[in-house]
């Protein structure tokens, strides 16, 4: 059994790809970019897990009460067990609505991170059989991969990995406001994000300013040891991340200006911060390629040019953190 409907397409991130789909079965079209910005997209915090390894750690409350607002509430709940969990699955599948789960990606071998990393992901089950369940990831373009219980149950279980024990969201949806993306929301999305990455967040190394203003100080740590064997390419993916993330924001910020769902006078400042946000994520590219030199020739030149790129990082994003902070102020 499947779930009806098309639902090929690819993602930018597990979470608002995910519900851009589901609200799009309910007629609510809303572009990922959007759907992004609003849910609070970059209230990701990238904290250190060692010397220079990251871990991305990805927050539901500013979701939760956006979709709240829009008439979809999103509820994390935890099976029992795996058979209740199973369960679960065919009820909402047989019900036509895609059942949203957590998993660990180094189960799954669709992912990049397959028996490498242990990482808490987002998917789709979209259909089901007595002997497996079909799973969909728009993040990896793939649809409906059969997975077979054992699997599954390793993926879904916390003490096999970096899942949370048998995690599922219920969906609950009611009667949707089209009418809820509006210059209220956005500033008081804009505003949470804003507050969250100049003020708060000093783990956050990627993304967040006084995070990211210790992070040479951090790999500089990890040298001075003699530490040889970082995985530089590695390190590399990891960045990716925040690439994506800062490009996603600058896209979500454009689009707001575009479709002028703010007060003309801040249209202008609006697509600075776009701009801001996509010079930001063009600086962190040339890291990681640095990173990946690194991983052939490690040599202090190319060192203090990563110390310089990731220093001119901070500045970019502070500058548009403070901009976008004082355009909230005026509105919230």
């Amino acid at each position: 059994m499947f779930i009806t409907g098309d639902y090929n397409r690819r993602s930018y991130n597990c979470y608002s790809g995910n519900v851009c789909y589901l609200l799009e079965r309910k007629g609510f079209l809303l572009s990922e970019h959007m759907s992004f910005g609003m849910c609070g997209g970059l209230s990701f915090q990238f904290e250190l897990s060692d010397s220079v390894k990251f871990r991305a750690v990805r927050e539901l409350h500013c979701l939760t009460e956006y979709l709240y607002n829009l008439g979809m509430k999103i509820v994390e709940k935890q099976s029992n067990e795996f058979d209740d969990f199973c369960n679960q699955i065919k009820i909402s599948i047989s019900n036509d609505m895609p059942f949203m789960f957590h998993y660990d990606g180094f189960y799954f071998p669709f992912t990049q991170i397959y028996k490498k990393t242990h990482e808490r992901r987002i998917a789709l089950v979209t259909g089901f059989d007595d002997l497996c369940f079909f799973v969909s990831d728009f993040i990896y373009g793939v649809y409906d991969v059969e997975v077979n219980l054992d699997v599954f149950r390793q993926a879904t279980d916390k003490f096999k990995g970096a899942c949370v024990n048998y995690t599922y969201y219920d969906v609950l949806t009611e009667e949707l406001d089209r009418n809820t993306v509006n210059g209220s929301n956005i500033w008081n999305s804009i505003g949470d994000v804003s507050n969250h990455f100049l003020r708060e967040e000093s783990e956050n190394i990627l993304v967040g300013i006084k995070g990211l203003r210790e992070i040479y100080s951090a790999i500089s740590a990890c040298l001075e040891r003699n530490e040889n064997a970082i995985d530089w390419a590695d390190f590399s993916e990891d960045i990716n991340q925040a690439v994506i993330t800062l490009d996603h924001y600058g896209l979500f910020l454009e689009e707001i200006a575009c479709k002028q769902l703010v007060q003309e006078k801040y249209i202008e400042k609006i697509l600075t911060c776009s701009k801001l946000f996509m010079e930001a994520s063009d600086m962190w590219q040339i890291v990681t390629r640095l990173f990946f030199k690194l991983s052939v020739n490690s040599s202090e030149k190319t060192i203090e040019r990563i110390k310089i790129n990731i220093d001119k990082t901070a500045d970019i994003l502070e500058q548009a953190f403070t901009l976008l902070d004082e355009m909230v102020k005026e509105n919230v």
